[in-house]
């Protein structure tokens, strides 16, 4: 370690395509105001994969806590979860009995917008329906359908989970 610790920062990540790499980053600025990088890719064996899931699964809800969203997932067809989702809102569920969630649908494209409104609605329902069949409580889980209300930048059509105050 060289200079402040205001001077230095440290990333670590878990390449999420390939659950087996993880990248290490260091920075420093010097007080000659260079600044030098350090960046280390590390193959994870077999042995050790999946042992950062359950830290990435809090890293996940931190974020959706803090943003009060979290996009599961981009719709390039029919609005369906993946198991992995299923499982994830689930553990969510369970894990927060007390605390209200919206799964949101967000539709985008030509047409009125109360038929956008209506389609993604009922594509909300059927994730919601979805959950229901493969034994998730949803008490505390809701259905609604936004259509093309809500756009955030750079993003299309779309399923969110969304904390409800």
């Amino acid at each position: 370690m060289y200079g402040r610790d205001s001077n230095q920062h440290y990333w670590l990540g878990l390449d999420k395509i390939k659950n087996d790499i993880l990248w290490l980053v260091y920075s420093i600025q010097r007080s000659n105001k260079r600044v030098y990088v350090y960046m280390e890719r590390i193959d994870l064996n077999a042995k050790e994969e999946g042992v950062f899931d359950q830290y990435i699964e809090k890293g996940e809800n931190k974020a959706l806590f803090d943003d009060y969203f979290s996009v599961i997932s981009k719709i390039a067809g029919s609005a369906q979860l993946s198991v992995s989702h299923i499982q994830k809102i689930k553990k969510l569920l369970q894990e927060n009995p007390n605390k209200k969630f919206a799964l949101v649908v967000h539709r985008y494209g030509p047409g009125e917008n109360q038929s956008l409104l209506d389609q993604s609605q009922q594509e909300a329902q059927g994730l919601l329906d979805q959950l229901a069949v493969t034994g998730g409580f949803i008490k505390n889980l809701y259905a609604h359908g936004a259509g093309a209300m809500l756009p955030r930048e750079n993003m299309g059509d779309r399923i969110e989970l969304v904390v409800l105050k």
